[in-house]
């Protein structure tokens, strides 16, 4: 329980963060802990799931795992299990095959730097517990989100990379528009997979900003 952590840590007021499927549970914090919570900021925000162009934003093959996951969950488990096996087994072109979900250059310019480490990771989650993304992304596409977006009272700064293919700026601009407290940030030349130095600026960034719209 974040409410919880923060009283046992002595944090009063705290700044949250999140990245990809982590910025709704981040965004939830500034409606369940609006009294705690001073800001949030997330970088490269999934879509809202009642969002009726949030589909038809992503590529293809995208479009069909996601599509089984609505729909059939355990070939969706089965299908992720054999990716990561060919993965694991074929590592040389794991990134080949990624890339035919990205079309990014951005994007595909981070897989080169670091594809390697990431794919390593994906592939071993994906072939040990396939069922947790599925689940993962089944409480997002699925179930009930668990809080309203526009009650949103804390400062949002929604950060979106001008080239994320992955989660569009379309579909945070249509965040943006529906929440009151947001202010979108677009970043060009940048994706959805960050640097870890990039990050820390954004969070830095975060911080600073959310001072200024408080004392304006």
């Amino acid at each position: 329980d974040v409410r919880e952590l923060m009283d046992e840590l002595g944090v009063q007021q705290a700044v949250v963060t999140g990245h990809s499927r982590g910025t709704l549970p981040a965004m939830s914090l500034g409606v369940a802990l609006a009294n705690r919570i001073h800001a949030v900021g997330v970088f490269g925000p999934t879509g809202l799931p009642d969002d009726p162009t949030l589909l038809r934003t992503q590529s293809a093959q995208a479009q069909l795992i996601l599509g089984l996951v609505k729909t059939a969950p355990a070939a969706a488990r089965a299908l992720l299990r054999l990716n990561g096996w060919v993965d694991a087994r074929f590592p040389s072109g794991a990134a080949r095959r990624m890339a035919r979900f990205i079309s990014s250059p951005a994007d595909r310019q981070q897989l080169r730097h670091h594809g390697t480490e990431l794919i390593a990771t994906l592939a071993q989650g994906m072939r040990r517990a396939p069922g947790f993304a599925i689940d993962d992304w089944r409480s997002w596409l699925v179930e009930p989100l668990g809080f309203e977006p526009t009650a949103i009272g804390v400062p949002l700064l929604l950060w979106t990379g001008a080239e994320d293919s992955l989660c569009p700026p379309k579909l945070v601009h249509r965040i943006a528009a529906r929440i009151k407290t947001a202010t979108l940030r677009e970043l060009p030349g940048v994706g959805h997979f960050h640097s870890p130095e990039l990050l820390v600026e954004l969070m830095q960034a975060t911080i600073k900003a959310s001072r200024q719209i408080r004392s304006s």
